[in-house]
């Protein structure tokens, strides 16, 4: 009755119809607050008190010999572009592992908060 040229038309038409009628649900967009001075942003090692609004969190893995401060710098960078202005270092502590070749490794895990005093 049809040919396959104008099948495959026909469905193509129902498919794209189809798609036009579905209308997705609008969700609300992340806050996004301003970036900050790099220097402004501090580190501490407990939740400060007052008021503060949870920006994120970071996790660092790490082979435990490797120098600290660029991991730091990292983080400071990261929290001031987010609109943090206050890190917590929530843990850091040492673990050994093995990597695929079962050569033992010795690796350091560290947990940031990022927040923002309002």
């Amino acid at each position: 009755m049809f040919g396959k040229a104008t099948s495959a038309c026909l469905l193509s038409l129902l498919l794209l119809d189809s798609c036009a009628l579905r209308r997705p649900q609008a969700q609300a967009p992340a806050p996004g607050y301003p970036p900050v001075a790099e220097s402004s942003v501090r580190f501490l090692m407990q939740k400060p008190q007052g008021r503060f609004i949870k920006i994120g969190s970071i996790a660092v893995q790490q082979d435990a010999s490797a120098p600290i401060e660029p991991v730091y710098r990292n983080v400071r960078e990261s929290a001031a572009r987010g609109g943090a202005d206050i890190v917590v270092q929530l843990d850091d502590r040492r673990r050994h592992a093995n990597n695929g070749k079962f050569h033992p490794i010795n690796l350091r895990l560290m947990s940031f908060l990022l927040l923002r005093r309002y």
